[in-house]
């Protein structure tokens, strides 16, 4: 699509929308399963202490907030660039 001059095509925007909320919600994940898998380990008697952790990785999160908010931003420049191509 950028080969041929659609730099502003719906479907960047989709996928760029689709990519933010994977990193926004990958790490809220994946402290869930860390936290499960220890727990069980815990209730099976493999490891004799278990703590649960709190630590949630605050960079992807950041970075899918983000991408989401330049989506945001790149629909009003596709409706701005539409606008401007029926303008005589």
């Amino acid at each position: 699509r950028f080969a041929t001059g659609a730099l502003l095509a719906q479907e960047t925007l989709s996928n760029l929308k689709t990519m933010g909320l994977v990193l926004i919600v990958w790490p809220l994940l994946e402290a869930l399963a860390t936290n499960a898998v220890g727990y069980m380990w815990k209730a099976n008697g493999d490891v004799p202490y278990w703590k649960a952790n709190y630590f949630i990785d605050m960079g992807p999160i950041a970075v899918g907030v983000f991408l989401v908010a330049v989506k945001g931003v790149l629909e009003h420049a596709v409706a701005l660039k539409a606008d401007h191509d029926l303008t005589i």
